[in-house]
């Protein structure tokens, strides 16, 4: 005994509730995340320049989370060549002779798979 939805906005909202609802979180997320950084509001008379420095927000808040995780990228490939070359792992170069170096890829490969 439910009525439908008249108003043609009630259904366009119903609509994109029914589209996008599962991904309102990550949205609220992103906007409750840029306003703990800048701040809730801006002081500007002009909706145009208010506009204009909310795009340029997000624009720098992009460049923030980039540049956090090149640097963790840089900072784990850090980490993993220093490890590598502590365990003799880095670089190692095969040997000429066949005999050597089908020993040591045997070897290798029981390291490997153990």
């Amino acid at each position: 005994m439910r009525m439908s939805i008249r108003h043609p906005l009630r259904k366009l909202s119903n609509e994109n509730w029914k589209r996008y609802g599962k991904m309102r979180y990550r949205v609220e997320q992103l906007f409750g995340s840029i306003k703990q950084k800048i701040g809730s509001g801006f002081k500007l008379l002009r909706e145009d320049l208010a506009r204009k420095a909310s795009i340029a927000c997000a624009i720098l808040w992009n460049f923030w989370v980039l540049a956090t995780y090149l640097f963790l990228l840089f900072l784990s490939g850090i980490l993993h060549y220093s490890y590598a070359k502590g365990c003799g792992r880095f670089l190692e170069q095969p040997h000429t002779s066949g005999e050597k170096f089908r020993r040591v890829g045997n070897l290798l490969r029981k390291q490997f798979w153990q």
